[in-house]
């Protein structure tokens, strides 16, 4: 959450997804230190909301797509990041770049 800190230091507009980033914190932290389950509604919802907002975030501060970005990229090795790439629609069907 110290995004929000950082982003308003540097000077920059700070995105207006806040609140459900923080919703999602909160029951992030309710999970992991109490094992309070949230409710998979809720969690849906936060979920929509926080791709929202990597979408803007990337667009607005990176000047990245967030449909470009893929953990594909970090495989150090050519041949295995080639046959990975090569596999996504086999995943995830025709929407794949």
């Amino acid at each position: 959450m110290d995004f929000w800190t950082d982003i308003k230091q540097a000077g920059l507009k700070e995105p207006s997804d806040f609140i459900p980033m923080q919703s999602l914190n909160r029951l992030r932290v309710s999970l992991k230190h109490n094992g309070n389950l949230p409710n998979p509604q809720q969690v849906r919802v936060l979920v929509t909301r926080t791709m929202g907002f990597f979408e803007n975030v990337l667009t607005s501060y990176c000047e990245i797509s967030y449909k470009s970005v893929s953990l594909i990229d970090l495989v150090p090795q050519e041949e295995i990041r080639k046959i990975l790439a090569e596999s996504r629609p086999k995943f995830f069907g025709r929407r794949c770049s």
